[in-house]
């Protein structure tokens, strides 16, 4: 053999028994994950006579049918007086905090990065500092927020003490998406704009925004279903406003019926249809990026 040739590596070949060993785990999560999901779905078209467990009497779609009117738990008569909430309002606020979470995490995350990429002194640790926010507990991080808004004189509220727990939150995953893909950006392209007299804030908003357009749709719609959906980071911190996870975990401790999986399963039809919408929006733009290339 020449010196200096890499010799391909060889597949790794598993007996039976090593492929299921290695099976069992990734069905077990994959179980964990996605079997409760797959139970409130078929408890969700629960008949009038049935409850929150199995077995499905009369199914239909009662429950999917009584959420028109989102000002209380259920319609149905057997479950009136078990829990009157104002499902509205608590929808109206995660969106709303969703909404303006995601346009300032996105902003924010997309700034540092491209700081980042100047790799000035103390970057790694301001890198540290921003992923911060991932692993540190959502609880913490509320009782921390609500202990100096107290002290400041702030009242806790919606676009007060809530939107900073959650772009605390949201914003180091909107970085770590624009960190990808900025590590796979071609520099000459900007050097390109910088030749032709374009000026930094030009370049920037003419060429690399434009490129970054994946990233950027992406990290609103991550952030916007981090925020929609988050729970611990909104313990403590919402005052008199109730987000939806907020209502539904109030809801389910006095009396869980088949309206609240019928609500859950909505939200994971809209999560769903959202990063679908994301995933064929990527493929467009690579795609189009390849054909320009070619």
């Amino acid at each position: 053999m020449r010196s200096g040739t890499v010799r391909p590596t060889p597949p790794v070949h598993f007996s039976v028994w090593a492929r299921i060993s290695l099976a069992i785990p990734v069905v077990v999560v994959l179980g964990f994950i996605y079997v409760p999901i797959l139970l409130i779905t078929l408890l969700s078209f629960q008949g009038p006579q049935g409850g929150a467990t199995f077995p499905i009497r009369d199914p239909g779609t009662l429950w999917y049918r009584s959420l028109s009117d989102l000002s209380v738990i259920t319609e149905h008569p057997d479950y009136l007086g078990q829990a009157v909430f104002d499902f509205r309002a608590s929808i109206v606020n995660s969106l709303k905090l969703a909404v303006t979470t995601a346009v300032v995490s996105t902003t924010i995350a997309m700034a540092a990065a491209q700081a980042m990429r100047s790799r000035f002194r103390g970057a790694r640790l301001a890198t540290y500092a921003i992923l911060l926010g991932i692993v540190t507990p959502g609880l913490a991080v509320s009782l921390g927020i609500v202990t100096v808004s107290s002290e400041l004189g702030i009242t806790a509220g919606l676009f007060t003490t809530g939107i900073v727990a959650h772009i605390v939150w949201t914003m180091p995953f909107s970085f770590l998406l624009f960190m990808v893909l900025f590590n796979r950006f071609d520099r000459r392209v900007e050097e390109a704009a910088y030749t032709l007299g374009a000026s930094r804030l030009e370049t920037f908003f003419t060429v690399t925004v434009p490129i970054m357009k994946p990233a950027v749709i992406g990290s609103f719609l991550f952030a916007f279903m981090l925020s929609f959906d988050e729970y611990a980071h909104s313990i403590f911190i919402m005052g008199a406003d109730r987000t939806l996870p907020l209502m539904l975990v109030s809801a389910a401790q006095l009396r869980i019926t088949p309206s609240i999986f019928a609500l859950g399963v909505l939200i994971i039809t809209v999560s769903l249809i959202l990063l679908l919408a994301y995933v064929v929006n990527v493929r467009r733009t690579f795609r189009r990026q390849e054909l320009r290339g070619a």
